[in-house]
């Protein structure tokens, strides 16, 4: 083994960490910029840095930007990207299930979790799972409510046309944990907008999200469910090929 004597190894680690500020000033700075119209554009610029760059530390990079935007109290194309950003949001999300109502951090996630589907980044089940977890964890309140209505109102009209019999499911589903709940009152505002979602639904009457384009390539689609990522430590990544 080469000796490295204390000064060199200072040198290097300063130099590392001076990449990785270089690192993640050049992406924030895509990040900041994006928007519908150069979302091509900023996704082949970030697909560029990828080749610049070793993956591993690109993924740390850009789950800790989006760590840093998402995970605050304030109100790509490659799977093995998206199935990185959702195995560690989705173990955050499962740990701040029980916050206080005022809590955003599960709303940023969802939202963000939500859009992925939307992107054609991953499929309906990771959606399902997650909507089906918050309804059988224990008895509904109404911040679980809250959540599934807001995928509901962000996606809900997308995942009608992809799987309207899984979601006229989820959605009786939804109704017999309501009626059971003993920690919803009849007089509950999300129970009055959940009855309006639901009746917008079925009438097509929910605006359509325009992120999901028909061009978009649908066959790099991850298959994934929620007890995929939870359980990661004990059955490895299975859908990345070659990964432990």
């Amino acid at each position: 083994t080469v000796y490295i004597s204390p000064a060199l190894r200072q040198k290097q680690t300063s130099s590392d960490n001076n990449s990785m500020i270089e690192l993640k000033l050049c992406l924030q700075s895509q990040l900041n910029r994006l928007n519908k119209k150069n979302s091509s554009s900023i996704s082949i610029e970030i697909e560029s840095i990828y080749r610049s760059q070793s993956r591993s530390t690109m993924n740390s990079c850009l789950y800790q930007l989006c760590h840093d935007s998402l995970l605050s109290s304030l109100s790509l194309t490659d799977q093995k990207v998206e199935s990185y950003l959702l195995e560690n949001f989705l173990q955050i999300f499962i740990q701040h299930i029980n916050d206080e109502v005022s809590n955003k951090i599960n709303d940023n996630l969802f939202i963000f979790i939500s859009y992925i589907y939307a992107f054609y980044m991953t499929n309906g089940k990771i959606i399902f799972d997650i909507a089906r977890y918050l309804l059988n964890i224990d008895q509904l309140n109404e911040k679980r409510l809250e959540l599934i209505l807001l995928l509901l109102k962000a996606i809900g009209f997308v995942i009608h046309k992809d799987d309207p019999l899984q979601l006229k499911t989820f959605l009786q589903e939804l109704r017999t944990k309501c009626s059971s709940s003993t920690l919803l009152t009849p007089s509950s505002k999300c129970l009055e907008f959940m009855t309006d979602t639901i009746k917008s639904l079925k009438n097509n009457d929910v605006r359509e999200l325009s992120v999901k384009d028909k061009t978009l390539d649908k066959t790099n689609i991850l298959n994934v469910g929620l007890q995929d990522f939870l359980n990661v430590k004990e059955q490895e990544r299975w859908w990345i090929v070659g990964s432990a």
